[in-house]
């Protein structure tokens, strides 16, 4: 029998044991938890939290499993631990913050103290852009923010084909927040071009399609930018 998530260790060694990628025991966990009543669904989240503020074995795949499910009680522990790990000293405790970081972005303004002084900060994080989408669509505008900051000190022209571009096709509401708060900045005509050139590729739908190129409407075409 597998393991259940009552018994967290063993979800994920079982599932490794397997080759499954962090990211499909994470939607699993995910998947799991939307099944269940919500008493128990609730009782499962504080314990996947106590494994995240303990860093229990494979607490980063359990920051993905309840990101979007924290109570307010435990998100004020979640942000005291992000407060004191601010002070990262590589790049692997960088990438451990910002698990927590995308918890505190789902919840209450009240709890963003940590996300913020990382969203701040100067040259641009690392992980910096595994951050915002966090804040979509619960806190729309300092999403937006956050995603024009990190294409003004990118280069939007090295975007086309990654998942930066990609990420927003399915999200055209996201798209129109982000050209609403930055659509007359001079990189703004190339990454709008960007997601023009994607938008028309085979794996996108005609709905989406057609969504991204309404918000698009009036930017240049993709063979207008050099």
């Amino acid at each position: 029998m597998e393991p259940g998530l009552g018994n967290w260790n063993e979800f994920v060694e079982y599932r490794i044991s397997r080759r499954w990628s962090g990211n499909e025991i994470v939607v699993t966990g995910q998947q799991i938890l939307a099944s269940k009543a919500p008493v128990e669904r609730t009782q499962l989240v504080h314990d996947l939290v106590d494994v995240i503020l303990g860093r229990g074995p494979h607490w980063d795949l359990a920051a993905g499993v309840v990101e979007s499910l924290v109570e307010p009680e435990d998100l004020a522990k979640i942000e005291d631990l992000a407060s004191r790990a601010l002070d990262y000293p590589d790049m692997k405790e960088e990438y451990e913050l910002t698990a927590l970081l995308r918890i505190l972005a789902r919840g209450e303004t009240r709890f963003h103290s940590p996300l913020e002084q990382y969203l701040g900060r100067h040259p641009l994080p690392m992980y910096y852009s595994v951050v915002p989408w966090s804040l979509w669509p619960a806190h729309p505008e300092r999403f937006a923010q956050a995603q024009c900051r990190f294409l003004s000190e990118n280069e939007p022209k090295r975007c086309v084909g990654t998942a930066i571009v990609q990420a927003y096709l399915s999200e055209a509401d996201a798209l129109k927040a982000v050209r609403e708060n930055c659509g007359t900045a001079p990189w703004w005509k190339y990454f709008a071009a960007s997601i023009r050139t994607e938008a028309g590729k085979r794996f996108v739908t005609e709905a989406q399609r057609q969504a991204i190129l309404d918000v698009l409407s009036g930017d240049p075409p993709s063979d207008a930018v050099v």
